[in-house]
């Protein structure tokens, strides 16, 4: 099947060239999903069980990636949980088509949990002509396309077809299954019809070479430097490769979305004056109202559906409802009315302090479509300027290569700048404040996010290290309130920079992340010849850096990490990776974190790591890690500890290589009882006592060519690469 597949990629290339042209090309367009609902077993059953997020012809939007304008897209979220045998369908009709023409069709579709079932159709007049079926219980079934395999995670799918004398065109999304839980969710993104003719027509089309933007400015000017528009959103809808748009001083309230984007040789350039600010969520004013049988202090207002919420211009923790609903929560402390109530409290061995740590909370319900507050010092949110976001983002970007965003200032968004299917993406020079997850990159590739700043602006203390409290005994522990709100109630993580499924080469460099939930963090399949490096990461309530991917040939180089949860957690790749010249110091837990079942190659080499455990191997249950390589650090601090065991299947104590590393203490007796450290030092000398890393497996590694150091032996941890 693979063969098959593999032939088609140069024609699945061929079509995503339409993001070269208008969106206007496009025959599919928002606002003409039709909904339906069949249930098979269960007649009491309605479309109202379903959140169903899609278009904008009236259904609810909380997702950006659902609801941009000229993107055709929908996202089915599952609010209650189904037992029986069902299927709920949307389809969109295709408008302006011609009889006896050649069209190209391109989607794409992802699940999340669940074993959801998942089929695009494309119809006409009425009867099913092509069809795509994706299912995690088999492999995918081919339609009369091309399926590019190459994205884990979004799988784009792509057909040609003939109208022939049809009167009718029709997409139609398809989910089945016989059981869904709360929490489930599937996406249809980009769905595109578009005539073949129209792509050879977009090559030959010709943009401005300089569009300007002013907040004087008016958008029935010309754009010029002497009548520049008002909003960046006109210049962008009329630039195309070559075009270097210029925006003058001050505040922009407005979402930009790029749907085409330049070529290599000449990109679309976005780049601001210094004060060039793009806020996502305006300032809105709320009817707040005490609600007492919620607790003392909690309020409420009326509001349509946010992701995320701004005290004064700071990001407040979100509950959320899902989640802490007693019909999913069933431990009763983080169920939503207790935590209003109580804040966060003991349970077990892990200790709570109601709002201290937290200072406030909010969540969004559904049900009676309020948002309900609460302060640590139970302020009268009346008195409070709040800004409300959406899940959209400031920049997003899809389908469209060959950009670059230079010198902005993005804030009070939950997304800064999504990077979606595209490739060739610069986001450099710019500062994100205010934003939860300030560069996403989903399925892109060959991006560079360079030299920018950014944080969330937490209205808590994102730093894990100096929060604590002294027991009776006079021990000092860190508290875990905050990370416990966002892990057990609410969203779960929020990144400066997350790659998702990468199809390669991107690079993450010289980034300053500080006051953050996680630094980088990559996750997905795919995500070959990625670089991380030189980025100073501070003050990360969980991991300053995370693999959680079928990493392939990738090099985490060169980053200093301070006060973090966990400086680095590393979790199943494929391999091989490079970790190298790193700096780890005063994490709350731990330094380097073995975290997965592993049989690739990884390499972790002159780092320094000072403070605290610099090596945690948490027990595995399958094959552990054989082939990880550890070699030529300097442990400032304990070289290692073993941490919890998982449950389930056979324990595997450390079974990777470790030699050659400087380390103070081993304290829990681990070199000698697992054999590791043949030539390693104890002690605080560190010169020399390394191995030739530009030979030692048979190649030099990365960042150790032959002549990498002077003397006799290379000097243990990341002094000594330059």
């Amino acid at each position: 099947m693979k063969e098959k597949l593999y032939s088609g990629i140069t024609t699945a290339l061929l079509v995503f060239s339409a993001s070269l042209f208008s969106e206007d090309a496009n025959l599919l367009k928002n606002g003409s999903f039709e909904k339906g609902v069949q249930n098979i077993g269960l007649a009491s059953t309605t479309i109202e069980d379903w959140e169903i997020i899609g278009d904008k012809a009236g259904f609810v939007c909380q997702d950006a990636a659902a609801c941009t304008d000229g993107d055709i897209s929908l996202k089915i979220h599952f609010q209650k949980k189904q037992k029986e045998d069902w299927k709920i369908f949307q389809s969109i009709s295709a408008t302006e088509f011609k009889k006896n023409t050649d069209y190209y069709f391109s989607g794409w579709m992802q699940t999340y949990k669940g074993s959801s079932i998942i089929s695009i159709q494309l119809k006409k007049d009425g009867r099913t002509i092509k069809e795509i079926i994706l299912s995690p219980r088999s492999d995918d079934k081919e339609w009369d396309g091309y399926l590019d395999i190459d994205k884990s995670g979004w799988k784009r799918y792509t057909a040609d077809l003939n109208t022939m004398d049809s009167d009718n065109i029709t997409v139609m999304c398809t989910l089945k299954n016989k059981e869904m839980f709360i929490g489930d969710t599937c996406w249809f993104d980009g769905l595109s019809l578009i005539e073949k003719i129209k792509v050879d027509r977009a090559t030959k089309e010709v943009f401005p070479h300089k569009i300007f933007v002013s907040k004087n400015g008016n958008d029935v000017w010309d754009g010029s430097e002497k009548k520049p528009f008002a909003t960046i959103q006109k210049a962008v809808s009329l630039a195309g490769y070559g075009t270097h748009i210029k925006i003058t001083k001050g505040i922009y309230n407005e979402k930009i979305s790029f749907t085409r984007g330049g070529t290599p040789e000449k990109p679309l350039i976005l780049e601001g004056q210094d004060g060039v600010i793009i806020e996502n969520a305006k300032e809105t004013e709320l009817k707040w109202e005490a609600v007492p049988e919620w607790g003392e202090g909690v309020y409420r207002a009326k509001s349509a559906f946010s992701m995320g919420l701004f005290a004064d211009g700071k990001n407040i923790i979100a509950i959320r409802y899902e989640r802490t609903h007693p019909d999913f929560m069933k431990n009763e402390i983080w169920q939503y009315r207790n935590l209003f109530k109580n804040g966060v409290i003991a349970q077990g061995k892990t200790a709570g302090h109601g709002f201290d740590f937290l200072k406030a909370l909010w969540m969004y319900n559904p049900e009676d479509k309020c948002i309900y507050i609460k302060f640590a010092n139970l302020a009268n949110p009346k008195k409070i300027k709040f800004r409300l976001a959406d899940a959209s983002s400031c920049i997003d970007i899809q389908n469209a290569p060959n950009i670059i965003i230079n010198n902005l200032e993005l804030r009070y968004s939950v997304k800064g700048c999504v990077i979606k299917h595209s490739e060739n993406i610069t986001v450099k020079n710019c500062k994100m404040t205010s934003v939860e997850y300030s560069a996403m990159l989903l399925n892109a590739k060959s991006c560079k996010i360079i030299n920018n700043e950014m944080t969330i602006t937490a209205y808590n203390s994102m730093d894990p290290t100096t929060m604590y409290f002294i027991d009776s005994m006079g021990n000092m522990h860190y508290q875990h309130d905050v990370w416990n709100a966002h892990k057990w109630a609410g969203y779960y993580d929020r990144v400066g920079v997350a790659i998702s499924s990468d199809r390669g080469d991107t690079e993450i460099a010289n980034n300053y992340i500080h006051d953050n939930w996680d630094g980088i963090s990559n996750y997905g399949t795919g995500n070959k010849g990625l670089k991380v490096h030189h980025n100073t990461i501070l003050r990360c309530m969980d991991d300053g850096l995370v693999f959680n991917a079928q990493c392939e040939n990738q090099e985490w180089y060169n980053n200093t990490v301070i006060s973090a949860f966990c400086s680095f957690r590393m979790l199943s790749t494929k391999g091989p990776v490079y970790i190298y010249g790193n700096r780890f110091t005063r994490p709350a837990q731990d330094q380097l974190r073995i975290w997965c079942d592993s049989l690739a190659d990884v390499y972790i080499y002159h780092n320094t790591v000072i403070d605290k455990d610099g090596m945690a191997y948490f027990g595995q249950k399958k094959t552990g890690t054989p082939n990880y390589k550890v070699y030529n650090n300097r442990f400032l601090g304990n070289y290692m500890v073993i941490r919890k065991l998982r449950k389930g299947g056979t324990e595997i104590m450390p079974d990777f290589k470790a030699d050659y590393n400087c380390y103070l203490s081993d304290r829990n007796d681990i070199i000698r009882k697992y054999g590791f450290e043949k030539n390693g030092y104890c002690g605080m000398d560190y010169k020399e006592k390394g191995a030739d890393l530009s030979k030692f497996f048979g190649k030099p590694l990365p960042g150790c060519p032959p002549g990498y150091f002077k003397g006799n032996a290379p000097d243990c941890g990341a002094e000594q690469l330059k």
